[in-house]
């Protein structure tokens, strides 16, 4: 996994594999018959609101791309991560990542300064 992944993100990932059962391809199976490109993202949030998640495809997505931008992800990384997203929606993320980092400073000033201040 990448640096920027999130915590548990790698044992997540092997345990949705071993789970699947062998073969080539996997479906996604709509329940009513129902076939269109609303349907996915129609399941993610009804199974969203039965785990107690009020959160839309698209917010879960919104929400993995800004953890993926603080984790220092570049925008073709999260693009990549979180799938067909728009690049300038993307750069919404970064460059909000980017203001939090002006103000708190960048990890590597942090500690260069609890250096300065341990000699």
């Amino acid at each position: 996994m990448p640096a920027f992944a999130v915590a548990g993100d790698r044992e997540f990932l092997h345990a949705a594999i071993a789970a699947r059962p062998s073969g080539h391809l996997t479906y996604l199976a709509a329940p009513q018959g129902t076939r269109n490109h609303k349907r996915p993202g129609n399941m993610i949030r009804e199974s969203a609101r039965v785990a107690k998640v009020e959160r839309s495809a698209h917010g879960l997505r919104k929400s993995r791309a800004i953890q993926l931008a603080e984790g220092g992800a570049t925008e073709l990384q999260i693009g990549s991560w979180t799938g067909p997203t728009t690049l300038r929606e993307i750069v919404r993320y970064t460059r909000q990542r980017n203001r939090r980092a002006a103000v708190a400073g960048t990890e590597q000033d942090q500690n260069s300064e609890n250096t300065a201040d341990q000699l």
